[in-house]
């Protein structure tokens, strides 16, 4: 009985093994390459990570020394994706396929995110969160953002939304007036900071900025009536 528990012992272990070496590629190929940043100066400590395309279980990791290059081993023939990352930097791929053992060198250049397409996408996000009602997640963006990029007036102008839709007048107002300072002509502002002393029963205030918006500029002519 014991000889048999060791021996379904042993050949767990084996499979367990055999899986493990499957995993990492078992095969005497390599890719191997260089990676740099936009200024054509050598990345340290990129981590670039290989699977294999019709079999998924087999990856491969290394990450870049000082010069920048880097070998995976122990690939078997076939397509590989390769990928690149880096903190900070836009993340890259590509497919490369090893024939005999050899696929031809790379060389990848890394880059910093497009600030537009990220900031987008942050807005989306915070957008949808809005929308789902969880105000604090979606403010918590616009602060990241802001934090990210202090010159436009649109994130403490939408941090101050998110205040005014909890009734936190005091705090949206706050962040509404950084806003108004680094955008003095910004009527979308001004209608945010009137609309916010109307709420909180600052009628003469909210007056008094709203007659000096040019009408023309305005599509809303609800906060006049409830003004006036």
């Amino acid at each position: 009985m014991m000889k048999s528990f060791r021996s379904a012992i042993l050949l767990l272990v084996a499979v367990l093994v055999a899986g493990t070496a499957f995993a990492q590629g078992r095969g005497s190929g390599r890719i191997e390459g260089k990676v740099m940043n936009e200024a054509g100066q050598p990345l340290a400590d990129v981590l670039i990570r290989a699977q294999k395309v019709d079999s998924p279980d087999e990856v491969a990791e290394a990450k870049s020394n000082q010069k920048g290059e880097w070998s995976l081993q122990r690939l078997t023939n076939g397509q590989w994706r390769v990928e690149f990352q880096h903190e900070g930097l836009e993340a890259e791929a590509t497919t490369v396929e090893v024939i005999k053992n050899r696929a031809p060198e790379l060389t990848v250049t890394m880059a910093k995110p497009d600030p537009m397409a990220f900031i987008n996408d942050e807005l989306k996000r915070a957008a949808a969160l809005m929308q789902g009602g969880d105000l604090p997640a979606a403010r918590a963006v616009y602060e990241n953002l802001y934090e990210e990029f202090p010159q436009p007036f649109q994130f403490p102008f939408a941090i101050a939304t998110t205040y005014a839709a909890e009734k936190n007048y005091d705090r949206a107002l706050e962040y509404a007036k950084i806003a108004s300072e680094k955008e003095p002509t910004s009527v979308d502002v001004k209608l945010l900071i009137a609309e916010i002393y109307m709420d909180s029963d600052r009628r003469a205030e909210a007056r008094q900025i709203l007659e000096v918006v040019d009408l023309k500029e305005v599509q809303d002519p609800v906060l006049f009536i409830n003004a006036g």
